[in-house]
């Protein structure tokens, strides 16, 4: 494990060490001033962005307080609302979508996506999603 975490420390940049940090469960809020300054805000947010952790990066807000500046704060609470937003315009199609088949008597399921992220993290605009998944009979 040493060598894995001496390797991100030689060859990841500070913002994408600090995504990892954030994305961790334990996190050890004295480790933030002694790693992460000098970090480059737009290049943190847009790798939050690009690799879907704004929900897990929001999430550690608190700690993120602690280091970043109120910008760059603002920017990740505005991208969750967007992924919340989308979140509930999909809630509102799965729900016409399971009326419109319960109408007709036709058996289904949705899987994934929503479902699965309000099961895991109780917020269905935690992940990020493009579709609903749906078996029909």
């Amino acid at each position: 494990m040493n060598k894995f975490i001496n390797y991100i420390d030689r060859e990841y940049s500070k913002e994408l060490k600090l995504l990892f940090y954030l994305s961790q469960e334990e996190i050890e809020v004295e480790v933030l001033s002694r790693h992460f300054s000098g970090i480059n805000w737009t290049a943190f947010l847009d790798l939050a962005v690009k690799h879907k952790l704004v929900s897990q990066i929001y999430k550690n807000i608190h700690i993120l307080e602690k280091i970043a500046p109120y910008e760059v704060l603002d920017k990740t609470k505005q991208y969750k609302i967007q992924l919340t937003q989308k979140a509930l315009k999909y809630m509102s199609f799965a729900v016409n979508i399971h009326q419109h088949f319960t109408k007709k008597s036709i058996p289904h399921c949705f899987f994934k996506g929503l479902l699965l992220s309000q099961e895991i993290y109780g917020d269905i605009g935690f992940r990020s999603f493009s579709d609903l998944d749906l078996l029909i009979d």
